[in-house]
């Protein structure tokens, strides 16, 4: 297959034409797309690559914060597995010989290995993302990217060359930013963690890796009910606890413990309410006693 070197990319433009993915990152990233200054920006007056360590200049209307913070890390993350040539102009290659020179006989070579794999892959189930009935799919896909240790931690934005002035932890500076210190050990996550098990009025909340957030092992309930939303609120959790990490790398205002504990009551009460088709949760119920509806559904608290 043809496959575009932009070389510096000095006559390629980063937004719009499509030089990594199968689509233009104006397409893939519309978000940040939209604080962009400059839409027809250079890849060269965005990305530099000096000693095999890339280098990031943006120019935004406004600081990307929240859910264009997560863009923009997505997006830095995808540019960092890429290499860059010293070519100061474009050039298109065929990659399926040794000399970069089309030939028939290799496309032809190329589509039966294809087909191959398309019959061996039908055979196999399908890799989907992670979904709970009572909460907004983008926890799902979060959840998931953490589970594939796709999150662009310092530490894995380190491991792909980019050059980061800083690799401790953006929230507590007590250890260097891996996934699992990001959402497990961090002292302000274990605050978190410690003022749900208090909600939940459990003996103990053990979290020992990512893993076992997507599959939150030993739930404290029996019912398939109370396993889901006692699922759903570790999701949510986890999740709240990753957009004020952005928050802090960014420079916006960041909440106090007890306030994300509030919003992730807030926001999953409501969440319940919207997607429980079979019953309702009272708001004092929830916050005083959220297992009400386990093992034998109890009406108390459920209207």
């Amino acid at each position: 297959m043809f496959v575009k070197d932009v070389g510096i990319g000095a006559d390629t433009h980063f937004w719009i034409d499509k030089w990594l993915g199968d689509v233009p990152f104006k397409d893939a990233f519309p978000i940040i797309f939209r604080l962009e200054t400059t839409k027809g920006v250079l890849i060269m007056n965005r990305v530099t690559n000096a000693s095999s360590s890339l280098t990031f200049t943006w120019n935004w209307s406004t600081e990307p914060r929240r859910r264009t913070a997560d863009e923009l890390n997505s997006l830095i993350y995808i540019i960092s597995g890429h290499t860059f040539s010293d070519n100061t102009s474009s050039k298109w290659s065929w990659k399926l010989t040794a000399n970069d020179i089309f030939c028939s006989s290799s496309l032809s070579q190329f589509l039966n290995l294809q087909a191959a794999d398309n019959m061996r892959m039908s055979s196999l189930p399908s890799l989907t993302t992670d979904l709970n009935p009572f909460i907004p799919q983008k926890i799902g896909i979060f959840v998931w990217r953490a589970k594939q240790d796709k999150l662009p931690v310092r530490m894995a934005l380190d491991k792909k060359g980019i050059d980061l002035h800083f690799l401790r932890c953006p929230v507590c500076d007590g250890d260097l930013e891996s996934l699992h210190h990001t959402l497990i050990t961090c002292n302000f996550d274990k605050d978190i963690w410690e003022r749900i098990r208090k909600w939940w009025k459990l003996d103990h909340l053990s979290l020992n890796n990512v893993s076992e957030i997507a599959k939150c092992p030993n739930p404290p309930l029996s019912s398939n009910l109370g396993i889901t939303i006692w699922q759903a609120i570790v999701w949510v959790s986890s999740y709240y606890i990753w957009s004020h990490r952005n928050v802090r790398v960014f420079g916006n205002n960041c909440l106090s413990p007890p306030k994300i504990i509030a919003e992730i009551q807030s926001k999953c009460y409501e969440w319940i309410n919207c997607l429980w088709k079979k019953g309702s949760l009272k708001w004092l119920t929830w916050i005083m006693n959220p297992k009400c509806f386990d093992a034998t559904y109890s009406r108390v608290g459920v209207g």
